[in-house]
């Protein structure tokens, strides 16, 4: 790729389309992989794992329009937020939407009313809260109790609407092969003699690549009666896959440091490092195959985001080499919450190059 440099406007996302199908791949192994489209909706990336044979989860109606347009089949989407308003259920049944994730009688006959003309298909959102003992707004945010999921699975079967399973999702901050071991074990435990065909393990599945997580997938689905796995990994399929080439727009001595001015930052897709503080994996052009330097690295310096706002601010960091203006930054494993929080503070217009190694290659 490196002589192609010239090439390239920024910022890119460069998608290595080998890693995607291989990601992919690995996550088929448990189940239908159901793609998180708000993990990044770029219509190239949806486009690719259609090909694929790709399913995809929802949370808004604007993603269902897009999937529509690249000709998704709405049989292999599930609209998956649990509370929807009713303009946003009429026209995803109108565009052909049948399964709903819900967690409430409420928004069960919400859905149940608006689509009486048709066959739908319901799942509900279990809580994970209680099981892993860790009560806080954001995990009580969604999701029911294990009682109260039966109460409606039961209301849900009598009223002759198809019980399609029931889902979880362990978030990033809580999600670890323990916990999900704990939830697992509770759900076999209690919704095994309840008569559904899938159960939706959601995302994160951050030990999925440990030999151990096929065994507890496969047990899960025997232990319940499930016909099948759905499965939501967003992180974890496009981060690996996806990274942002920036170019460095300045670069200037103040204080006795030296920084790098460069065209994406926290307000064009980097807030990671505002809501995680996170520490990206940064690399100059051409040498994205190498280890990253240490951090004390002679060659170091401060990185910002092209916006004037102080939070702007992406950190410090070493290479090891000089980093001149014109030169381009590779972020790598950064596709995931990137290019859907390119904010309109700061709309960077991003392109997109598919490839088939890693750069430097």
């Amino acid at each position: 790729m490196g002589n192609r440099k010239d090439n390239f406007t920024t910022p890119t996302l460069l998608v290595n389309i080998s890693k995607l199908k291989e990601r992919y791949a690995h996550f088929s192994k448990f189940g239908i992989v159901h793609y998180p489209v708000k993990t990044n909706d770029h219509p190239k990336i949806i486009s690719m794992l259609h090909d694929m044979g790709c399913s995809f989860e929802v949370d808004s109606i604007a993603h269902i329009r897009t999937l529509s347009e690249l000709g998704v089949k709405m049989s292999n989407v599930l609209f998956s937020i649990p509370v929807k308003s009713l303009r946003e259920i009429n026209e995803a049944i109108e565009l052909g939407v049948t399964r709903f994730v819900v967690d409430t009688e409420t928004e069960f006959l919400k859905i149940f009313n608006a689509g009486k003309h048709i066959s739908l298909e319901f799942m509900i959102r279990l809580s994970i809260s209680g099981i892993i003992g860790i009560e806080t707004d954001n995990l009580n945010k969604w999701g029911l109790k294990i009682e109260g999921a039966k109460k409606l699975a039961t209301n849900i079967i009598e009223s002759n609407s198809k019980l399609l399973g029931f889902s979880f999702y362990l978030p990033q901050n809580v999600y670890s092969s323990e916990n999900f071991s704990k939830v697992a074990t509770a759900y076999a435990h209690h919704l095994s003699k309840i008569d559904f065909e899938v159960i939706n393990i959601g995302g994160g599945l951050d030990d999925s690549d440990s030999g151990e997580f096929l065994q507890k997938v496969l047990a899960l689905k025997e232990s319940l009666g499930a016909k099948l796995v759905y499965l939501e990994p967003g992180r974890n399929l496009i981060n690996p896959s996806v990274d942002i080439l920036s170019s460095v727009i300045a670069k200037v001595k103040r204080n006795g440091d030296t920084w790098l001015y460069i065209d994406v930052g926290i307000y064009s897709g980097l807030i990671d490092k505002l809501i995680n503080n996170r520490y990206f994996d940064i690399r100059l052009f051409g040498e994205s195959n190498e280890m990253p330097p240490d951090r004390n690295n002679k060659q170091q310096y401060k990185i910002s985001g092209p916006t004037s706002d102080t939070l702007d601010f992406i950190g410090t960091y070493s290479f090891n080499k000089k980093v001149e203006a014109g030169d381009y930054l590779v972020i790598k494993n950064s596709g995931a919450y990137s290019y859907v929080f390119n904010t309109t503070f700061d709309k960077n217009e991003y392109s997109l190059e598919i490839i088939s190694d890693e750069i430097g290659d």
